[in-house]
């Protein structure tokens, strides 16, 4: 809800979080923006005649914001499309990784990849980098770093147990990889010389 000077304006539409306000009269305004369950903002606003003031990225806060800790040492994380979930990567005792995949609505955690998993492809310890997420289709494309030795893999978490893909034909001089928007079932990538 957007107020002016105390009386109601309008709401914003479902569609669109944007509202213009047109022929105010030159002068200080006292401008809110209400909304159910959040603390109102507001600010003074100077009018001048002929002139567009604009105001950007609002952001109205929670009244009720409860923290939790979901997790203690997290090297790296991705957000989903849907704002859903997280995947984190986090760093255990004795300096070995885990990758999870946790629901931001409940703060449940769903165990995807340990170190001790990929202990088949080298007996050194192995880092890891997410590259990109396909969180819909639950397919991480990630980096393996072991022995200076940097290799590629999809990771499909879809079934109980995860399949861990070898991506051969990329090499170590891979760029900018990420899933085709229009078919997930392929890979862009760009290799530098």
């Amino acid at each position: 809800d957007i107020y002016l000077d105390g009386n109601f304006i309008r709401k914003t539409g479902f569609l669109s979080n944007t509202a213009l306000i047109k022929n105010l009269l030159p002068k200080k305004h006292s401008i809110e923006i209400k909304k159910t369950g959040f603390w109102p903002w507001q600010k003074t606003l100077k009018i001048e005649e002929k002139k567009a003031t604009e105001i950007k990225n609002i952001l109205l806060i929670k009244k009720d914001l409860s923290f939790n800790v979901l997790a203690q040492e997290i090297d790296e994380f991705l957000v989903s499309q849907n704002g859903r979930k997280m995947l984190l990567k986090e760093e255990g005792k004795e300096e070995k990784w885990v990758l999870e995949e946790l629901s931001l609505e409940t703060g449940t955690k769903r165990k995807i990849l340990e170190e001790k998993d990929l202990a088949k492809l080298s007996h050194l310890p192995i880092k890891i980098a997410i590259l990109k997420w396909d969180s819909p289709q639950n397919r991480v494309l990630i980096q393996v770093t072991s022995q200076k030795k940097i290799s590629y893999f999809l990771l499909d978490y879809t079934l109980q147990v995860p399949v861990l893909s070898e991506l051969d034909f990329l090499d170590e001089k891979v760029e900018n990889i990420s899933f085709n928007p229009k078919n997930n079932n392929e890979i862009f990538y760009s290799s530098g010389q």
